[in-house]
């Protein structure tokens, strides 16, 4: 059996793994879900000054203190520069590298750097009026989630309810990687085809030798909406 640690997204918590990890656990593998420093139930430990540092060493952290090895560490949307950081940090403890539908961060790139220019320019925009928390995304953003039964208003009620404002400072600052070994651990990107904003950067990996690459017909939000296909995917690349 695998065992996987499992690293969120912006404004989300390890709760948002709750129906991939069900499923991974049901089949008998270990898995673990962090909730990111500032976030989810630990949104009280939100500052300005926390970056992505801090979201590195709270993997990290997971990974030595319960001293987990042949790990599959899997890192959705923003969780992608978490895991990379985690990846460079302690490559020695991990089997498998997974960005799903996820920034894939160069030496250097930050999670802005990946994003149009109007994302950087909204997010400077807060901090120089004092705002250091970006604003969860609205219900009305699930609405079509609902209409493709996908989700019951009543999940979609539980995913909002659950997000928290993201600290902005970890989407602006730049990740650096200077591991080599961290090289040598293999790394699969996910690309959900319905995210049609990420078909550039699922082309570009697709025709990378060094990575592998998958596909889900499903969107942004896999992990909430097709949580079967996703626990089976991860299985298959375990």
């Amino acid at each position: 059996m695998a065992v996987f640690v499992l690293v969120h997204g912006s404004y989300g918590s390890g709760w948002s793994w709750g129906r991939v990890a069900a499923r991974l656990r049901a089949a008998g593998h270990d898995v673990s879900a962090p909730t990111l420093t500032g976030l989810g139930e630990r949104a009280h430990l939100a500052s300005a000054e926390l970056g992505l540092g801090t979201h590195i060493a709270d993997v990290v952290g997971v990974l030595e203190y319960d001293d987990l090895h042949e790990v599959v560490l899997v890192g959705w949307s923003y969780g992608g520069m978490v895991v990379a950081g985690a990846a460079d940090r302690v490559p020695e403890r991990l089997a498998h590298v997974v960005h799903l539908d996820a920034y894939c961060p160069r030496d250097g790139q930050s999670a802005a750097d990946q994003q149009p220019p109007a994302y950087r320019a909204a997010h400077e925009e807060r901090l120089r009026a004092g705002v250091w928390l970006a604003p969860v995304p609205t219900g009305a953003g699930l609405t079509r989630f609902v209409e493709a039964g996908w989700l019951s208003a009543t999940e979609a009620q539980a995913i909002t309810a659950r997000y928290r404002p993201n600290p902005i400072k970890p989407l602006l600052e730049p990740l650096r990687l200077t591991n080599p070994a961290a090289v040598a651990v293999p790394r699969t990107y996910v690309y959900c085809r319905q995210n049609t904003g990420d078909a550039a950067q699922a082309a570009a990996l697709r025709a990378r030798p060094d990575w592998g690459y998958r596909e889900l017909d499903a969107p942004h939000l896999a992990p909430f909406t097709h949580p079967s296909e996703v626990a089976a995917l991860l299985e298959a690349i375990a």
